[in-house]
């Protein structure tokens, strides 16, 4: 699914679960998850860890390890409304700390800086 369709799903979902091993960079489906507040599951692996932190905007788990990954699944499940709320939260915060136009306008400026 793409879109508006995409969207709605991501939103009403209680994670997003990224079990990859492959080594992406900035993986788009974690921002787009963590901008709707949706913690997620992800692979301690390429990307992912850089923004997904551990029981903070999500949780993450060992890659190619099965019951890394149930035992990562089963956590989720027995969060507790307040925990899972502040997960929610951080998740939107870093990105809007992080990941926004003006962040990375400031960050581009701040290294054409150090070079000039």
């Amino acid at each position: 699914i793409t879109g508006d369709k995409l969207y709605e799903t991501l939103a009403k979902a209680k994670f997003l679960t990224i079990p990859s091993e492959w080594y992406e960079n900035n993986p788009i489906s974690v921002l787009e998850s963590l901008t709707l507040g949706t913690p997620v599951i992800g692979s301690n692996i390429g990307g992912i860890p850089e923004l997904v932190k551990n029981g903070v905007t999500g949780f993450l788990h060992s890659p190619s390890n099965i019951q890394d990954l149930i035992n990562t699944l089963l956590r989720s499940k027995d969060l507790d409304a307040k925990s899972y709320n502040e997960m929610r939260e951080n998740g939107y915060k870093f990105i809007l700390s992080n990941c926004s136009q003006e962040v990375h306008y400031e960050k581009l400026l701040d290294i054409y800086r150090s070079v000039i």
